[in-house]
């Protein structure tokens, strides 16, 4: 009882600090509680004990700086003599007045005490001086530090209630990061404050589930929020359309993001050209039956009347690139159901046009999309199988066309034209690498051709994913090359590394460095991609040691991606010092090797290993064979048992990074300018 009366009178006590004199402060005291008396020793002890401490400290200062500065000792007698004399005074409180400036300080807490809240310690900021903050954080890639902006500065120190524009920013960059998890917890937050989501949030956490690492949280994320949705009246609108479409595209389920575009056409949500780009971008997502998804899509943006524009040539690029055709038998009749449409159908494979009508929606026509696009081959509008026996050019396969097709208009397929045909077809069962599919949709000067005819400029994005679909020959890619400069397109460091790594992969490694000239020419700088690619290039020893000094002389750190690049080259050469190189320079790197790099290394120690110990059985059957040479070879055999030795403490010594948890990543940085930066705007 005593011990909580005493407690309570701590604020009260800091009136003794502003008081002229104790007697004011003891009549406060007395006639506010009579159970202050019980606590009178005391409060006296902690008194006089402070007394004591301030007094020496004033005579060291008063020493070492001179009087001058301090209150003159004959004034601060008089005022402790008045002070002695108040009748309101009792006992001996303090001897030295001076005491007072940090007597409630010296009290320690007791049991029972509640801890002070001090609201406005620190100097509040406007939402926008917070918002400022945050986004400075996000530009430095620190988003653990832009959310502790809010947890800790603005609801932790400065108890500030944080508006919904504050959450909002944060969910859109939590979404973009990839951080799912954390978006949704700010989410519920959000909502536990009383704080009504916005358009905007929903938008933002769609756009938070396409970017989720795993695609089954990203799926049921989607649609607890579509429930929540449901539940709180909230009618989406474009946008949340769209990242809707966007975000079940990304999590693999296609079925469902066309279905999303049948529900905005009934709820005569407008269907514009963006809509079709993510429904394209949704395509993509499908390896295996991606690039025959985008072949009606695209048909069906043109039958709307919409214009395609250069995000939609490149994402028709993409799913080229990345996309199969999937079911053959499916494929035929998605392609039956495109020709179809052109009045010059019938003049493409001798087949009479039909009158049965399609699925394809149309500006006036409201079918169903989900049906003619995820189940495309109900799509039958009426046509014999013919598809399949179409010609060959010249009696030949589909490889004899790809190296003329850059340099040629030809009668070749083209599926993207206003009015598409087959031209001279191929077997839609040879259509299978990305060179193919190029080929489907006009080769690279029909696919140009067509950009023209819709007034769309190509930007170095749309270069950089045909350079990639194009046939694996040199005179391809200088074709490309010539029709890149012709229009004046700007190049970048990107589009070279690619040419690098097309020109390694095929062998052609003087081609390869060849690359490196045209860098200077065009005033490009490499970066640590480009001597990536370059390591597939390294067939011997002494060209990777060449690598690695041209990579210290411009400043870059070599990193595991170009020593894995290195290793299988080695091993691909069985060349033991090559490989002991590789390892040896990792460790002196203090580079933490991927459990591939491992398996690599791993790989190949068990099969040498292998024709040693079998060499008597292999070379029966396998008399000329390269391999059985070199473990016939008294040099390798020592380099190898060189390699061995160093391999098995290697293993065993070396740490191999493990995957962790992608959430994991994001924590919060404690360097001085991310201090200094959480610290604006206090005093």
């Amino acid at each position: 009882m005593h011990s909580m009366a005493f407690s309570s009178h701590k604020m009260l006590s800091r009136l003794f600090l502003r008081s002229s004199f104790r007697g004011e402060f003891m009549r406060i005291m007395i006639a506010n509680d009579s159970s202050f008396y019980s606590n009178k020793n005391q409060l006296l002890a902690y008194s006089s004990a402070a007394y004591t401490k301030l007094e020496r400290d004033n005579e060291v200062r008063m020493n070492k700086i001179g009087e001058s500065k301090f209150r003159p000792r004959k004034q601060l007698e008089d005022l402790q003599v008045r002070a002695e004399h108040d009748p309101d005074v009792f006992g001996d409180l303090s001897n030295d007045f001076g005491a007072k400036f940090d007597f409630v300080d010296k009290l320690p807490d007791e049991e029972g005490d509640v801890e002070e809240k001090v609201i406005y310690k620190r100097k509040r900021l406007t939402t926008n001086q917070y918002a400022k903050i945050i986004k400075k954080f996000l530009e430095r890639k620190k988003l653990a530090n832009a959310i502790d902006v809010l947890e800790t500065r603005m609801l932790k120190e400065d108890k500030v209630q944080p508006e919904r524009y504050i959450y909002n920013l944060l969910i859109s960059a939590c979404a973009d990061f990839g951080n799912t998890k954390k978006a949704f917890q700010l989410f519920n937050k959000m909502k536990q404050r009383g704080l009504t989501p916005s358009a905007s949030t929903y938008t933002s956490l769609f756009n938070a589930c396409a970017n989720c690492p795993y695609s089954k949280d990203g799926l049921k994320r989607i649609d607890d929020l579509r429930e929540i949705c449901l539940e709180k009246g909230h009618v989406l609108n474009h946008l949340n359309y769209h990242a809707l479409i966007k975000s079940y595209g990304r999590c693999g389920s296609l079925e469902n993001a066309f279905k999303i575009v049948d529900e905005m056409v009934d709820n005569q949500i407008r269907i514009t050209s963006e809509t079709f780009n993510f429904l394209l971008q949704a395509c993509a997502s499908d390896k295996e039956a991606g690039f025959r998804h985008s072949l009606l899509v695209w048909r069906k943006m043109l039958t709307r009347g919409l214009k395609p524009g250069i995000f939609s040539f490149n994402l028709m690029l993409r799913c080229a690139r990345d996309c199969g055709l999937g079911n053959i038998e499916t494929t035929k009749d998605v392609i039956k159901t495109i020709l179809s449409m052109t009045p010059e159908y019938t003049n493409q494979i001798g087949i009479p046009k039909t009158t049965e009508k399609t699925h394809i929606i149309n500006a006036d026509d409201t079918t169903n999309l989900t049906t003619s696009i995820s189940d495309s081959s109900a799509a039958n509008v009426g046509i014999s199988d013919g598809i399949e026996s179409a010609p060959l050019v010249n009696n030949s396969n589909i490889e004899n066309q790809l190296d003329t097709a850059h340099e040629v208009t030809g009668n070749f397929p083209n599926l993207l034209a206003k009015y598409p045909h087959l031209g001279d077809m191929v077997y839609i069962e040879e259509i299978v690498k990305p060179e193919h599919r190029l080929l489907l949709i006009g080769g690279c000067n029909g696919f140009l051709e067509q950009m023209d005819a819709f007034k769309v400029k190509p930007d170095i994005k749309t270069f950089t994913l045909l350079l990639e679909s194009l046939p694996p020959t040199l005179s391809s890619e200088q074709a490309l090359l010539k029709s890149l400069l012709d229009r004046n397109i700007t190049l970048d460091i990107d589009f070279f590394n690619i040419l690098i790594k097309k020109r390694s992969l095929r062998g052609d490694y003087k081609n390869a460095k060849a690359v490196l000239k045209m860098l200077r020419q065009h005033k490009l700088s490499p970066d640590i991609v480009t001597f990536g690619v370059l390591s597939l290039s390294c067939t011997t020893l002494e060209e990777a040691i060449e690598l690695k000094e041209s990579i210290d002389e411009v400043g870059y750190r070599i990193n595991v991606e170009i020593l894995g690049g290195l290793l299988k080259k080695a091993c691909v050469e069985w060349d033991c010092k090559y490989i002991l190189f590789v390892l040896k320079v990792l460790v002196e790197e203090g580079i933490t090797p991927s459990p591939e790099f491992m398996e690599i290394v791993r790989r190949f120690y068990n099969s040498v290993n292998g024709f040693i110990k079998n060499e008597r059985v292999i070379s029966r059957t396998e008399k000329t064979s390269t391999y059985l040479e070199k473990v016939r070879d008294e040099e390798f055999l020592n380099d190898f048992k060189n390699f061995s030795n160093y391999y098995k403490k290697f293993r065993v010594k070396v740490l191999v990074d493990v995957p962790t948890n992608h959430y994991k990543q994001f924590k919060k940085h404690e360097d001085p300018e991310d201090i200094e930066l959480m610290n604006t705007g206090r005093n």
